[in-house]
């Protein structure tokens, strides 16, 4: 069955191709459906093969991922034996160009006599040193507890021995050798106690053990015949592509083949007396993120980092304090907190470069989320939903994104129109799909691809990280999916008449079907008896009643409007009350069609309209009016009958996302994007002979401001300037922020460049004098709007005369001439 998820799959599989052949060009032949013969040494953890002939291993996961970039199908030739007896063969079906690729290959002296290796590596090996899980005296954040160590090494290779001596003589480690034979004879030397460590590698996987050391690192690649430029120039696209598309591709199968699975959360005696001094941990966690993580009304925290976070507690005794933060952006100017809940690994990194990342305890697909009317392959110039912290996708332009502070917020511009679509995890936009019950957004996946989230570290605290990422390695994985099956059934549908319609549609038919049956006799009653509009009218009331709207009906020959008590109580009473209800009907006649004359002929088609209309208390409500008209034996209309839906909330929240959406969220001016389109439109609208001006202001050194005071005292220079400005300017004029310490003010019909000139030196005098304590100044460039140009040739003057003040010493401002 063809659905509309898998061609959306193919297309964007095709895209990609076709992306990647205009890159490697130059060769006439054409990767697709191409039969690539690879050798593939058969050793633990890179390339293995089950009882059933299926492959799996870290260097198959990175060929069967390179082939979604090619289009390559494999032939796979195993080399068995030991490395060595690998090797030969290797190095011989190169030469007889038997293969065309083969991986792992390290760089070594000679072998590009008969292979090219790939530009990039698609791994690291690192010599480790592994202790027994039982050895708890060793720590790995420690170096002086490696002392008088017995290291086993394998006899015969010299070189990792040599690298060994190097590693301890820089970390005054001091040891004895224990030379073994067999690989087999390394976990046998530490459970007899023969040896306290062995030397290995980070690519090997032994059971009961945990790594203290890493070091001597070496890059491993693909390689191909020799003069194989087809197969390299595609290996070397592939391998680029998955460093933009899949940065932490590598990571995740790393973690995968050889990463150490400890079973039982063991501590080191340094660890155990850091909890001990440190009992409670104060954790940041943003709001919004459901199931991942969230705040109900009472201000308790749910979802799977809690209940990750929950599990490391119970096993290592800590105390946990949480701390709610409206979203990521926030959380990263906090600085007196241990760790950051629900961090992604693709989350902005220029809002806070230091933090550390702990290892991914939680990961998910990706979705796109889309207004249901568009297509997601016609996306171009289309608005985007971002997340404050979060860093834009590759194809989305920064002109294009509008800013939210949660996933919910920002799902909520899209079913609202205000945004056009946005990602998010496949948990996320289904938990909140199902709470909200959006009806305007479809959901898209996104091909090989997933997020992962991890704590974050705001100090360097080597022990504290040690600890979380041993405790989030020991989480097995049936805990593991019980807090996510805990976190994810929280979603909860509102009770709604679908939804019992859903639950229980048998039962509600037929109960249904009845009270039809009830009604239509009613009606035959009534018509025989000439009570027809009585029932009608009653109707029409019960109904509303249900739904909590409000009923009117018009007599349009009496020209009486009858409203519902309720609504009646909203317009209040006596004069106010009669006033009220002749601005309603005069709405509601004005509405209609070709019956402003009591009794003309109209037909019975229902309207759908909005009016506003003054409330009692002062206030203004906004109402969806549905109303239908009915009419005599004559076919003339006689009534106008419907219902007011109070939409006033949804209108005001749409008004307010609007509000957001266009406003810079610290400083409250408008953002970048409005600011240019309100400036354009005002450009557009200059009359001819009248005079604008365009100001372009930064603060002074306001990077030493943030090294010296910190962010939140940068912060407060900024929202001081930006009040400075709404009291320097007039409220015709634009002001807004165009990024980091950078603003905008556009002047409209401004009578002089001198008027220009002393509101530039009022608003320097302003800030001087206003700066509490803190030494702030601003650079100032301003060009004159007199003749027709665009925005970018405004902006450039501007830029230029800005240039121009700061050249001269800063504090001042500086006019744009032909000159400059």
């Amino acid at each position: 069955m063809i659905t509309f998820g898998s061609i959306i799959k193919k297309i964007i599989i095709f895209s990609v191709l076709m992306l990647s052949f205009a890159e490697v060009s130059a060769e006439p032949k054409n990767h697709t459906e191409m039969v690539v013969r690879v050798a593939l040494p058969m050793q633990p953890g890179f390339a293995e093969k089950d009882i059933e002939g299926n492959y799996s291993g870290y260097t198959y996961d990175y060929l069967m991922k390179i082939s979604q970039f090619t289009n390559w199908q494999y032939e796979f030739v195993e080399i068995d034996g030991n490395v060595l007896e690998q090797k030969v063969k290797i190095r011989k079906m190169l030469e007889n160009r038997e293969i065309d690729l083969v991986g792992p290959v390290e760089k070594v002296y000679g072998f590009s006599d008969f292979a090219d290796l790939t530009a990039y590596q698609y791994g690291t090996v690192y010599n480790t040193l592994s202790v027994s899980t039982e050895n708890k005296t060793i720590s790995e954040q420690d170096y002086r507890t490696m002392r008088n160590l017995k290291i086993a090494v394998m006899g015969g290779d010299s070189d990792r021995i040599r690298e060994l001596e190097e590693f301890c003589s820089s970390n005054n480690i001091t040891y004895e050798l224990v030379e073994i034979k067999s690989y087999e004879e390394m976990r046998r030397v530490l459970d007899d106690g023969r040896a306290d460590a062995v030397l290995g590698l980070s690519t090997q996987k032994m059971e009961n053990t945990r790594t203290i050391a890493k070091f001597s690192s070496k890059p491993f690649y693909f390689a191909a015949a020799k003069g194989d430029f087809f197969i390299l120039n595609g290996l070397n696209m592939a391998l680029n592509k998955i460093d933009q598309t899949d940065p932490y591709f590598t990571a995740k199968i790393n973690k995968k083949y050889f990463t150490d699975v400890i079973p039982n959360l063991l501590l080191t005696e340094a660890e155990r007396e850091y909890i001990e001094n440190n009992p409670v941990l104060k954790v940041l966690a943003a709001d919004g993120i459901a199931p991942i993580q969230y705040f109900d009304k009472e201000g308790k925290l749910h979802g799977v980092s809690k209940g990750v976070m929950e599990e490391i507690a119970s096993m290592t005794g800590f105390e946990i304090e949480y701390v709610g933060m409206e979203s990521i952006s926030r959380i990263f100017k906090e600085k007196d907190a241990d760790i950051v809940l629900g961090v992604p690994l693709n989350y902005n990194r220029d809002e806070f470069p230091r933090m550390t990342l702990s290892t991914p305890y939680f990961d998910t697909g990706i979705v796109m989320f889309i207004r249901s009317s568009l297509y997601p392959s016609s996306l171009e110039n289309k608005k985007y939903a971002a997340i404050v912290g979060y860093e834009l996708p590759e194809d989305v332009n920064r002109e294009n994104a509008i800013f939210f502070n949660s996933r919910e917020a920002a799902m909520d511009a899209v079913e609202f129109g205000i945004a056009d679509y946005g990602y998010g995890n496949v948990y996320s936009v289904s938990f909140y799909t199902i709470k909200n019950e959006y009806k305007n957004i479809v959901a898209v996946p996104k091909i090989q691809e997933t997020l992962e989230y991890c704590m974050g570290f705001l100090s360097n605290d080597k022990l504290l990280e040690s600890i979380i990422n041993k405790s989030i390695i020991s989480i097995d994985d049936k805990k593991m999916q019980n807090i996510i099956l805990e976190a994810t059934s929280q979603a909860s549908r509102k009770l709604t008449v679908p939804l019992v319609l859903e639950a229980y549609g048998e039962e509600v038919t037929v109960f249904l079907s009845l009270v039809f049956i009830l009604i239509a006799a009613g009606i035959v009653y009534i018509v025989h008896t000439n009570k027809k509009l009585k029932m009608q009218n009653m109707l029409y009331t019960l109904l509303a009643d249900i739904s909590n709207e409000y009923i009117f009906e018009y007599n349009v020959r009496d020209d009486v409007l009858k409203l519902s008590e309720e609504f009646a109580q909203l317009l209040g009473t006596g004069r106010m009350l009669r006033g009220y209800k002749n601005h309603l009907k005069e709405l509601i006649v004005s509405q209609g069609r070709e019956f402003s004359e009591p009794g003309s002929l109209v037909d019975n088609v229902d309207q759908i309209y909005e009016i506003n209309i003054p409330l009692a208390d002062g206030s203004e409500g906004c109402f969806k009016v549905t109303s239908t008209r009915l009419s005599g034996s004559g076919q003339k209309v006689e009534y106008i009958i419907g219902k007011l839906t109070d939409i006033s909330e949804e209108n005001a929240r749409k008004r307010e996302l609007i509000r957001k959406a266009e406003r810079d969220g610290l400083t409250d001016l408008y953002n970048v994007a409005t600011s240019k389109e309100e400036i354009a439109q005002l450009m557009k609208n200059r009359k001819e002979g009248t005079m604008d001006a365009f100001i372009i202001l930064d603060v002074d050194y306001f990077k030493e401001v943030n090294d010296n005071y910190g962010h939140y005292a940068g912060d407060k220079v900024l929202q001081s300037l930006a009040e400075i400005l709404r009291m320097t300017f007039r409220s015709t004029d634009v002001a807004g922020r165009l990024g980091g310490d950078e603003f905008c003010v556009y002047m409209k019909d401004v009578p002089s460049e001198r008027f220009v000139r002393s509101k530039c030196k009022k608003l320097n005098d302003m800030v001087v004098n206003q700066s509490e304590g803190i030494n702030v100044s601003l650079s100032i460039g301003v060009v004159i709007v007199d003749k027709d140009m665009d925005y970018e040739e405004m902006y450039r003057k501007a830029d230029d005369a800005l240039y121009h003040a700061k050249r001269n010493g800063r504090n001042q401002f500086a006019v744009y001439t032909d000159n400059e």
